[in-house]
């Protein structure tokens, strides 16, 4: 399987148990006035020769050139201090990127990172973005994680704005590990249940660039697991699934990837997420966020959660791994 379609290294812990969390984040998600003074998206103008939309504000192209720098000389000064000398840097709009790598890694990256960002982030997330996110590439495993102490292939750090992985991860965790940080510059992380997060970032495990297009939409390693699991009647019901704050064993990466799948196969996902974070998170109490969940799912697909689980069930069995999707499919009552 080409490394385009899969996400290098599944993981050590196998395919349907909850792997370890990223690092804890101190006080992630307390902002109370998240959205205050950001644009939506819709409402920003295009970029042109002489004027850069940055962080709310119009900047000149020496103004943006001189931002540029002073942040990529402030992330050089942090990763010498930490890590030491042996980075290349590289700047983009929205992402400062440091890569023990060659230039030739480090373009791919920024083609993984740009196609990425123009393809996802405008179709979930309402508005413009407010920070430059930093994405560090240790030279390889090893070094990742004697560096960082995790056995996983990435993880993002909302505190620090910051994404950490090696090369030969693959575009998968680049892109998992992306929506994590999406979510959190678009929420109350605090609030996210780890179902959606998990979810939503390990759909994007397995995507394709092709000539600078995004494709997306296929099932992957983990698919295997769900079908035993359906099969053998140890699946978490998606009702108890999708309720509280930590993502059950009984369901896992593999259930919540796959009930992503089943909201892109229907076209629900993408109204499903921007009403998650922009109608829900923002409206109820921690404790009355499952209901809304639930009441939502079932005003988007007209369907109860117990026809949904039926025919998620149905659907997960027809799969293989590493199937492409089609969209749109006639749902079975």
């Amino acid at each position: 399987m080409s490394a385009f379609y899969r996400r290098l290294a599944p993981s050590l812990l196998g395919l349907f148990i909850v792997c370890s969390p990223a690092p804890s984040e101190p006080n992630a998600g307390a902002d109370p006035d998240l959205f205050a003074g950001r644009r939506l998206l819709q409402d920003v103008v295009p970029d042109t020769n002489n004027l850069i939309q940055y962080h709310g504000r119009g900047l000149t192209a020496a103004e943006y050139d001189v931002q540029k720098r002073s942040e990529l000389e402030e992330f050089d000064t942090v990763l010498k201090q930490k890590f030491g000398n042996g980075f290349r840097l590289h700047a983009t709009k929205h992402f400062n990127i440091a890569c023990e790598c060659n230039r030739a890694q480090m373009r791919q990256l920024e083609e993984w990172i740009t196609v990425f960002y123009e393809s996802v982030y405008p179709r979930y997330f309402r508005y413009e973005i407010n920070r430059t996110f930093r994405i560090i590439y240790f030279a390889n495993r090893t070094r990742f994680i004697r560096i960082t102490g995790m056995e996983v292939y990435g993880f993002y750090r909302s505190y620090e704005q910051t994404l950490y992985t090696y090369v030969g991860s693959g575009p998968g965790t680049l892109w998992h590990e992306l929506v994590h940080a999406f979510i959190a510059a678009n929420s109350r992380r605090t609030y996210v249940r780890q179902w959606f997060d998990e979810g939503f970032a390990s759909f994007y495990e397995m995507a394709a660039v092709r000539n600078g297009t995004f494709f997306e939409g296929y099932t992957n390693w983990r698919h295997p697991a769900l079908r035993a699991a359906i099969r053998d009647k140890k699946l978490l019901p998606l009702r108890a699934a999708l309720r509280g704050e930590r993502l059950a064993p009984e369901f896992g990466y593999a259930g919540a990837r796959f009930f992503f799948c089943y909201l892109w196969i229907n076209g629900w996902m993408e109204k499903f997420v921007q009403a998650y974070l922009y109608e829900i998170l923002p409206r109820y109490p921690a404790d009355q966020l499952d209901a809304a969940i639930h009441a939502q799912l079932e005003i988007i697909s007209g369907m109860s959660l117990e026809e949904m689980e039926r025919d998620y069930h149905r659907l997960a069995l027809e799969l293989e791994k590493n199937q492409k999707l089609n969209r749109m499919r006639q749902v079975a009552r």
